[in-house]
């Protein structure tokens, strides 16, 4: 079994750093905005394992989306 404190304490520490020294990648958005419906009114996403969210960011600043995003850490 795993110690989730442990395991939380270890992405709170690491999650500053991560997110300064990964690149994202915008091309992956590119890629995946296609396949979501074009009927939406408002589409609801969950993003599992967002880590910092910086995918989520680039698709919630999208002028062509219209969701509403969960981001679970």
């Amino acid at each position: 079994m795993y110690n989730t404190k442990r395991m939380e304490h270890h992405f709170k520490r690491v999650a500053g750093v991560y997110g300064r020294v990964r690149n994202t990648d915008p091309d992956i958005i590119d890629a995946v905005i296609p396949y979501l419906p074009r009927d939406r009114h408002r589409l609801n996403v969950a993003d599992i394992g967002c880590g910092t969210g910086r995918y989520s960011k680039l698709i919630a600043t999208r002028p062509d989306t219209n969701m509403r995003l969960l981001c679970v850490y």
